[in-house]
């Protein structure tokens, strides 16, 4: 073989092995790590999971890349939406709203997500916008291993389609009065997903059924886990910090009928609210109203269709109870505080 005939070889076979390297990684436009703008962070965690952070939380989408097209589907509700990417793979477009998010930092892959085990798991991870029907022709057998396989919306379907059957609560109800614990078997199964260190946004759900169980100490570690997940939500760690001073003892010994004085979750500083020697309290966006205490349960009516609710823990704090005020222990501020 000639040196001429060498070279064309040499440079065919570069050619061959550089094309066959560019089909066999389809997401090479996209780079690992955060993009953001001031309102949003789009955070790519590995070559099939994008997490999205804003000021309204936190929420995991798979992803695929088909040329400047990223088609994402969120694990929390299975709804599906389109972002862009540019060709240098260093800014990602919304283009419905015109957001813009450039590379602000490259990360390594995020390699520790656990596969789906379950057929139906595994059928829903092919195919995420089509789960999305078929999660209501489901059993409960089946919502349960799908959620197993940290598909949020079918945990979501299996704890709801649960609590009615144990306790008749419509959605409105939920909303207006003080929720139902969930079946222990969701408690349960939520706190050992949460245990596997993945996801912050499951160890939130866990914790929520943990503290309207009346487990607020187990809600607490619970999050504190959320807070050191690979995938977590800083709000979780201001839940920590908010009812870290939170003990036993306050929770097994709760002064009687209704204090006084200004309450604030502790992660803010500022009064979120202040009760009167006769029980009026003032609240930003409600007129002045008189707290109600009946059988340890203290109530502030409120202009969303139902009552504020907590119980007292100690002398000076309050959990709250209600849809609005879960995961919230408010704190009674002293003189200097």
């Amino acid at each position: 073989m000639s040196f001429l005939t060498q070279i064309r070889v040499f440079f065919l076979l570069l050619f061959t092995s550089l094309s066959f390297s560019a089909f066999a990684n389809p997401f090479a436009g996209l780079t690992y790590g955060v993009y953001s703008d001031l309102r949003i962070q789009v955070r790519v965690l590995n070559h099939e999971i994008i997490q999205k952070s804003s000021s309204m939380g936190m929420s995991l989408h798979q992803y695929r890349v088909e040329g400047d097209t990223i088609k994402l589907v969120s694990f929390g509700q299975l709804v599906d939406s389109k972002l862009n990417v540019s060709v240098d793979g260093k800014t990602i477009t919304d283009l419905m709203f015109k957001f813009v998010y450039p590379l602000k930092q490259e990360q390594p892959c995020l390699t520790n997500i656990p596969e789906p085990k379950t057929e139906v798991g595994k059928t829903c991870w092919n195919d995420m916008k089509a789960c999305h029907d078929k999660l209501y022709g489901l059993d409960t057998a089946q919502l349960k291993q799908l959620c197993e396989d940290y598909i949020e919306a079918a945990c979501s379907s299996w704890e709801a389609r649960t609590s009615a059957e144990k306790s008749g609560q419509s959605l409105y109800g939920a909303i207006t009065a003080i929720p139902a614990a969930p079946v222990q078997e969701y408690t349960d199964t939520m706190a050992n997903l949460c245990r596997s260190g993945i996801s912050g946004d499951l160890c939130e759900n866990a914790a929520r059924a943990q503290w309207l169980s009346g487990q607020y100490l187990a809600a607490r570690d619970t999050l504190q886990v959320a807070c050191s997940s690979p995938i977590n939500d800083s709000s979780a760690c201001e839940y920590v910090a908010n009812f870290a001073a939170l003990t036993e003892q306050d929770i097994a010994s709760p002064a009687p009928g209704i204090p006084s004085g200004a309450f604030a979750r502790r992660e803010t500083g500022n009064p979120d609210f202040t009760i009167a020697e006769d029980g009026t309290v003032e609240m930003d966006g409600i007129a002045p109203v008189k707290a109600q205490e009946e059988k340890g349960i203290i109530r502030i009516r409120h202009n969303k269709g139902g009552d504020f609710a907590f119980r007292r823990a100690g002398k000076d704090k309050l959990i709250g109870l209600d849809f609005w005020n879960q995961l919230k222990v408010y704190h009674l501020r002293h003189d200097g505080e």
